[in-house]
């Protein structure tokens, strides 16, 4: 089984791309209590139905329509990278989708990415389309001058997104994803305090990362996304 953890930044030029708009924003499929708002053949999240995209196999006249299996993200097989991305923000025009073309354009299945400062403490989780991919987020956070800073989420491929179990936000540094699979594979995104933090965040910080560590099932593949 190869696997590469790529912490090289995706080039995302500044302006806008071809289609010129900004995307929407709506609840993240895989948060707990969430109602989706897509137009997509209605899903419950106690059910095999927590993604965006939805298989069935193809159809013989006659007979009922199932569900195809997902294939796993990480396998002996094939390569999977995983990277991870201090984006600065993403808020900017355009940037979502070139985003997602980085990541299609250098086959990388699940980005982690930290400081996209997107603001919606309202919403545990959010999701945004980027082209083909996904971006799972939780809320930045408003600093002494209001400014918007922080935030943390996964980029996630068709692939990621089929094989999506649940994404937890932990705290506003720590974001835990589960992939289905065999085993299953379970990455965190992680944030870490910079030089200024004082020493009681910095000990919170690490304590909350070893509790989250801890509670990682032993027989998952994990992966600690961190910048």
């Amino acid at each position: 089984m190869e696997f590469t953890i790529n912490c090289t930044r995706v080039p995302i030029p500044q302006g806008t791309t071809l289609y010129g708009t900004p995307v929407d924003i709506g609840p993240a499929p895989a948060s707990p209590d969430v109602v989706l708002d897509h137009a997509a053949p209605e899903a419950s999240n106690d059910s095999i139905i927590l993604n965006l995209s939805i298989r069935i196999s193809i159809n013989i006249e006659g007979s009922t329509p199932r569900f195809t299996k997902p294939k796993n993200i990480v396998c002996c097989k094939n390569r999977t990278i995983f990277s991870t991305f201090n984006a600065r923000t993403l808020t900017r025009r355009g940037c979502l989708d070139e985003l997602g073309m980085n990541a299609e354009l250098f086959g990388i299945k699940i980005i982690a990415i930290q400081e996209h400062r997107f603001y919606h403490p309202d919403d545990n989780l959010k999701y945004h389309e980027a082209g083909s991919y996904q971006l799972v987020t939780s809320s930045a956070s408003k600093n002494s001058v209001n400014a918007t800073v922080g935030g943390i989420g996964f980029l996630l491929s068709q692939k990621a997104s089929d094989n999506l179990l649940k994404i937890e936000s932990v705290t506003p540094r720590i974001l835990v994803l589960e992939l289905e699979g065999n085993p299953k594979t379970t990455v965190i995104c992680v944030h870490s305090p910079h030089n200024s933090s004082t020493e009681e965040d910095i000990e919170d910080f690490y304590e909350s990362l070893r509790e989250t560590v801890e509670q990682v099932p032993p027989h998952n593949f994990l992966v600690i996304a961190r910048f």
